[in-house]
């Protein structure tokens, strides 16, 4: 069994002018993200909390900064949020990030960001 068939279908306009890393990350990333998303919720949970164990206790808009500033500083947790994604991919679909690895991450960390946030 392919990893791909374990992912949720995501459905986007195809017929749309994207660049190939568009269609990159409509046709793999986000699927991937979906599928992984409890793993994402609980790794950047835990890691907030072991910088900040009163997470609980800030204002919403202050746990979202706080949250937020770990997900784009920290590059444990930014590595670990990659790692996750990445490591579903078959061996095509890696070979195309490997070369556009820059790119896709900054797009796999946005991502990521607006899934925990709830944006």
């Amino acid at each position: 069994m392919n990893r791909s068939e374990l992912l949720p279908e995501i459905f986007f306009d195809e017929s749309l002018d994207s660049t190939d890393l568009e269609l990159f990350q409509n046709q793999y990333l986000r699927p991937i993200l979906k599928y992984q998303h409890d793993h994402l919720m609980m790794l950047v949970k835990d890691t907030c909390l072991q910088v900040n164990p009163n997470l609980s206790n800030l204002m919403e808009r202050e746990r979202n900064r706080f949250i937020r500033q770990m997900i784009q500083n920290n590059q444990v947790l930014r590595n670990q949020c990659i790692g996750l994604i990445i490591g579903f991919l078959e061996l095509d679909q890696f070979a195309w990030y490997l070369k556009h690895k820059t790119e896709s991450n900054k797009r796999i960390l946005q991502m990521v960001e607006k899934r925990v946030l709830g944006d």
